[in-house]
């Protein structure tokens, strides 16, 4: 897969300290691009992945009403 490719350099790259560990992944993904780490198709690659990755996080979202069965 081609975002597990980039992602391989962002790991290179938190290893050796050019990146912040402690950054979202979006912002990771931002900070490497402007140290030249990735390119904007690297980029675009990892954008539509981590999209993805939390649409299927976030796929069930209830209310704190709905989960304790209080349903109007």
């Amino acid at each position: 897969m081609a975002a597990d490719e980039v992602r391989y350099k962002l790991r290179k790259a938190m290893k050796s300290k050019e990146l912040d560990k402690n950054l979202t992944n979006m912002e990771r993904i931002e900070q490497a691009i402007a140290k030249g780490i990735i390119n904007e198709e690297e980029k675009q690659i990892l954008t539509d992945a981590e999209t993805a990755r939390m649409d299927v996080i976030q796929v069930d979202d209830y209310s704190n009403d709905q989960i304790s069965g209080v349903v109007d």
